[in-house]
């Protein structure tokens, strides 16, 4: 076994709750980094990286948790999960993030506000593992670590509390907190002075994704999907997608082009013979599945939608894709933000990248704006931000932030602080209401942008 595959097998064992390729590009970069440079490979679009990549949390992102599906039909809901609740330990038991005196203040004006981000670093010794584990909340940040559930009211004094088990993905639903797990998610309430534990929901199978809308809670993993309209007793669909519907390429690369990144391109579906669920959004109609063919990178190219208005019956909205029949697009980071979603992604050979913008999550238009190379997006009270490259992505340089009040113009590119200029992980969006908090990986960086008092009239 090689070194990747070793990595990979103990990721896995350990239960590691994200994708499949970004895990393999993560381990790819750990097993790599003794002799990164400042140049990227050539990748595709969902899993594209930089050496000037972050991670920055933002509220609204699309809920996914690895998993595998299981046919068991078994109903289950909420019930408390401990009976006198979980509270938070006070600020003073955990983490203070330091200053770092090399940084200078960097300011950034945008169509959301003037930002003055500051560059903060964890203690030495402490390590927080978050990736696509953060969620913006009323009451502040929080994240899952390994089992542990962390929160910082100013994103700078950090908590924490054991939540045990298999725990995943944190989102936030209305104003609570959602931690998905192996086969359902918990649900934590703030109770004025810190997180309770205050539900588990049980879903029969093993799960991927989890959508919360005002019909119920839809949630599936890559071919089933289960559905509650009350939130208690969950079902498996009567009538899912049909994955044996999809858009294939007609063009088949060269054998020597799959090494590296012309596998990552969408002819890399030709031939495929299946389809996977992608994932899952809610809408005030219903719910919203994307399906595509089968990928050797798992590159999910010209997806299909099917709609419900339940979560129980799924019907196709076209033969042809939204986002056109040559492009990728990054089902992991679709941003939603009262009631409009946008979605990125592009077209890997022509060097093209799009935004997509929706009201509905079935109807998509493209938003007027240029960037070549855009990787995540995601949205929160302030709106929404990008992170990508407007032409080049060679150095930590070409890397940059986009801001939208509507998610259909846009201002930038705006230089990314330089705190964020060493990470080596797929850049994620997390945003509070008057900040945005950027992570670092590889150094433990924080770089936390607050909006400018005499921006907000105070």
């Amino acid at each position: 076994m090689n070194d990747l595959e070793s990595r990979l097998t103990e990721l896995s064992e350990r239960g590691t709750h994200i994708g499949a390729e970004q895990l393999r590009q993560r381990v790819m970069l750990d097993l790599g980094r003794a002799g990164a440079t400042a140049h990227l490979p050539a990748r595709g679009w969902v899993i594209a990286v930089a050496t000037a990549v972050i991670t920055i949390v933002l509220v609204g992102v699309p809920l996914i948790l690895f998993g595998q599906p299981d046919d068991a039909i078994a109903p289950g809901g909420p019930r408390d999960m401990v009976p006198t609740g979980v509270s938070v330990p006070e600020p003073a038991t955990g983490i203070r993030l330091e200053p770092v005196p090399s940084a200078d203040p960097v300011t950034m004006s945008t169509s959301l506000g003037e930002f003055e981000f500051v560059t903060m670093r964890l203690p030495d010794g402490q390590v927080f593992d978050f990736p696509r584990h953060m969620a913006a909340t009323p009451h502040g940040l929080v994240a899952v670590d390994d089992g542990t559930m962390w929160w910082s009211s100013d994103s700078t004094t950090w908590s924490e509390v054991s939540i045990g088990g298999d725990s995943g993905i944190t989102l936030r639903v209305g104003n609570d907190v959602v931690v998905l797990r192996e086969r359902g998610a918990s649900r934590f309430v703030w109770n004025g002075d810190a997180w309770v534990a205050k539900e588990q929901i049980e879903v029969p199978g093993h799960i991927d994704w989890m959508a919360f809308g005002p019909r119920g809670i839809v949630a599936a993993n890559p071919t089933t999907v289960y559905y509650s309209a009350d939130g208690v007793r969950f079902r498996t669909a009567e009538r899912g997608p049909d994955l044996a519907t999809f858009v294939a390429s007609e063009e088949s690369p060269a054998e020597a082009e799959f090494v590296e990144a012309a596998r990552m391109d969408c002819r890399g579906t030709f031939g495929a013979t299946e389809s996977s669920i992608r994932t899952i959004l809610a809408t005030d109609s219903g719910f919203v599945a994307f399906t595509s063919a089968s990928h050797p990178a798992d590159e999910v190219c010209a997806p299909l939608l099917w709609f419900s208005p339940d979560g129980n019956s799924w019907d196709l909205v076209s033969p042809d894709s939204p986002f056109g029949q040559a492009a990728a697009v990054n089902t992991e980071s679709i941003a939603e933000r009262g009631g409009r979603f946008v979605a990125v992604g592009g077209i890997e050979a022509a060097e093209q990248g799009f935004v997509w913008v929706s009201d509905d999550a079935v109807t998509w238009r493209q938003a007027d704006v240029r960037v070549g190379y855009p990787l995540t997006v995601d949205a929160g009270e302030l709106g929404w931000v990008l992170v990508g490259a407007e032409n080049e992505r060679e150095a930590a340089s070409d890397f940059a932030l986009w801001a939208s009040a509507d998610g259909s113009t846009w201002d930038g590119p705006h230089p990314l602080p330089e705190g964020l200029l060493a990470g080596y992980v797929v850049p994620e969006i997390v945003v509070g209401t008057d900040t945005i908090v950027g992570v670092g990986f590889d150094q433990h960086i924080f770089v936390i942008g607050t909006v400018r008092a005499e921006a907000r009239g105070g």
